[in-house]
């Protein structure tokens, strides 16, 4: 029980002194229903439609492929000049290849068309053989056994119908969808507007990277994460620099930012310490707290509001409870902000406890974890990294993911099964 022992000495966790707070999944639905998605779209050259939203339905203009063309290269035949038994020899003409060039037509006497992989495939030809499987004798193929119709034969509108859904309104484009689309001649595309997020850190201890530290002070590490992972979920950001601890200064913030963006994300000052401003300065400004605090951990003190049409997302100060709320909340908040169809949250799989854990229950918890092997099913083992605290990304930096115990859970035995959200190389 050491770990429950220190936890109760800290007072975070104790169950006499915690009020009910509003479950992960409750916030999480909460915080999306404040954002809605863009009404405004441009259109956008494809090469720089990545990471953008469409807006409408694309189909397909033509069928795909256009014609009917070769899949291998070796000879098109009419499969109807394959009587009787074989072998079966037949003169050769050609060759045909892929480019822009007319297709001959090819007199009704059996005959085999040299062929290249793309090229068409002349009309009334119906099979393709390919070269591998053709002997030569002069100037005649010889063929072995007897083609089957449209044996290597890519058919016109095969893959795709005209007319035919390529991409849905609401999808996030992709390479993969870029490509489709490219192949299918769209050169540029309707996409939602991306949103304005508008990103800033507060207290007075923190000051940029590079300039010279005193004691008591700490570099910035939030504000270039989270304008990082808003960048990252599609956003368009505005770097909005340090806050001071000042009612003052954040009140004065927030009443310039206010209608310029679709969402602000602060760090820190958003609990309940004598410097924590962020609620109060919402209110003075104008805006509304929606709801604060949420049953998690880290980043039990989340906020959430609004100043306007502009939503106010107030993330902790402690970096990985920032990470983790920004996983949790914002970017689905961006995704619906941004048009997009799907509804995105922190995804996780199954894992297996490598390790015996006695907490406080309460709290849906979060921590670094490494994977340690997978069991015979292939589901994977998973050890805890670093000593459980909120302010350090090293272990989160060193870890394969992040895994989640239930808040009703008190006790983890090795063996468990758990959930975890396995980082990929762009978390």
């Amino acid at each position: 029980m050491a770990d429950t022992a220190g936890l109760a000495a800290c007072g975070c966790d104790d169950p006499v002194q915690v009020k009910p707070r509003m479950s992960v999944h409750d916030a999480v639905c909460r915080a999306h229903a404040l954002v809605t998605k863009p009404a405004e779209f441009e259109l956008i050259e494809l090469g720089g439609a990545g990471n953008r939203t469409l807006s409408k339905d694309l189909h397909a203009p033509a069928p795909m492929p256009f014609f009917n063309n070769s899949a291998m290269d070796g000879f098109a035949v009419r499969t109807s000049c394959f009587t009787g038994n074989g072998p079966w020899k037949l003169p050769v003409t050609g060759p045909l290849a892929a480019g822009p060039r007319p297709v001959p037509s090819v007199a009704e006497t059996p005959v085999a068309v040299r062929i290249f992989t793309g090229a068409p495939v002349p009309e009334g030809f119906d099979a393709v053989v390919m070269q591998e499987d053709v002997g030569m004798d002069a100037s005649h193929a010889v063929f072995m056994r007897k083609p089957v119709a449209g044996q290597n034969v890519r058919q016109q509108g095969e893959d795709i119908s005209r007319g035919a859904l390529l991409v849905r309104a609401g999808t996030r484009l992709g390479p993969r969808h870029i490509g489709l689309l490219a192949a299918n001649g769209y050169c540029a595309v309707n996409a939602y507007r991306r949103p304005r997020v508008g990103v800033f850190s507060t207290g007075d201890e923190v000051i940029e990277a590079g300039q010279s530290m005193s004691v008591g002070q700490l570099f910035d590490a939030n504000r270039p994460m989270l304008i990082r992972l808003a960048r990252q979920a599609g956003a368009d950001v505005t770097d909005l620099g340090i806050i001071g601890d000042t009612l003052d200064a954040t009140t004065s913030c927030f009443a310039r930012m206010a209608g310029k963006f679709d969402l602000i994300v602060s760090s820190g000052a958003v609990s309940v310490g004598g410097h924590d401003f962020i609620r109060p300065a919402l209110e003075k400004a104008g805006g509304e707290v929606a709801f604060w605090q949420v049953a998690m951990k880290p980043g039990k003190p989340v906020m959430f509001g609004k100043l306007g049409d502009t939503v106010v997302a107030g993330l902790p100060g402690n970096s990985l409870a920032a990470y983790v709320g920004f996983k949790l909340f914002i970017d689905g908040m961006v995704a619906r902000l941004s048009g997009r169809q799907d509804h995105v949250h922190l995804t996780t799989t199954p894992a297996i406890a490598g390790f015996d854990w006695n907490r406080w229950p309460g709290r849906t918890e979060y921590f670094p974890v490494r994977r340690a092997g997978t069991d015979r099913f292939g589901v994977p083992v998973i050890e805890r990294l670093g000593r459980g605290g909120s302010a350090s990304l090293a272990p989160l930096c060193h870890a394969d993911g992040i895994a989640v115990v239930a808040a009703d859970i008190d006790t983890v035995a090795a063996g468990d099964m758990l959930s975890w959200h396995e980082l990929s190389d762009s978390d």
